[in-house]
């Protein structure tokens, strides 16, 4: 299975939009595939690049998940696998890797919510870069053609307005909705509680790698939401702080 998924992230190795900007990231990633460096130099790398604040962040996410794989941290893979989605939730090779990841821990892979799949359609379609730009169009488009109507005052244009505008709408509320904070168990047998203290009772125990998605932070304890999965349902409850791990305390140990 390891060599398989070896195989896999070789040939799927993403090459980010931006060569120029990430080329010391995959070049020290091959690199390591031919033993001359070691996989963590690559990902400190790819962090590097996420600081500078280069643009193709799905890119660097994806590269780091099969960078932190090959490092023998699935675990801290999947997360960074989950920060790629995030930003484009429908990409085939990371969606691949992710749950070859899953299948290794013996987890099973999250399945879309049908609200929440209703809800964030254009979003999981096109990605939150591509579905902002859609947004600002239908929303300059709407505006335009209100003008031309209000100028020249045929109800063609008013027409066009209104379902642009409803459009717009409708993209709106799936773009600013979704944010999922995605983030992973860290440890096996974590408890999900009821409250944020150990004095609540559990309401189930979580393994390490299990998705999960970040609602909100008390004190060091964070309410999260588990996802769904063909064999169970989403529970929400509450985990420490050393407990999970998401994309920015990735960032913080290779920075």
């Amino acid at each position: 299975m390891k060599k398989v998924m070896y195989l896999f992230l070789v040939l799927v190795l993403h090459l980010p939009l931006y060569a120029r900007t990430v080329t010391t990231g995959n070049e020290l990633f091959r690199q390591a595939l031919s033993g001359e460096e070691s996989f963590d130099a690559a990902a400190a790398d790819y962090v590097r690049l996420i600081n500078e604040g280069e643009t193709d962040l799905f890119s660097l996410y994806y590269n780091l998940g099969n960078t932190l794989y090959l490092a023998d941290d699935p675990v801290a893979a999947l997360a960074a696998y989950g920060a790629a989605l995030k930003l484009k939730p429908s990409d085939e090779d990371c969606i691949a890797n992710r749950n070859l990841v899953l299948g290794e821990l013996e987890l099973e892979a999250p399945v879309p919510d049908a609200a929440g799949s209703f809800l964030h359609g254009p979003v999981l379609l096109f990605g939150v870069k591509a579905a902002g730009v859609i947004l600002l169009f239908l929303t300059v488009s709407a505006f335009g053609a209100a003008l031309l109507f209000l100028i020249v005052k045929k109800p063609v244009f008013r027409t066009i307005s209104v379902i642009l505008l409803v459009l717009s709408l409708l993209m709106s509320g799936s773009l600013f909705s979704w944010n999922p904070n995605p983030a992973v168990i860290a440890q096996d047998n974590t408890a999900l509680r009821r409250g944020d203290s150990p004095l609540y009772e559990p309401l189930a125990v979580l393994q390490a790698g299990t998705s999960i998605h970040i609602i909100e932070e008390r004190k060091g304890w964070f309410r999260v939401k588990t996802g769904k999965t063909a064999s169970s349902v989403s529970q929400t409850g509450w985990i420490q702080d050393t407990q999970m791990i998401d994309i920015q305390k990735l960032i913080d140990r290779y920075q």
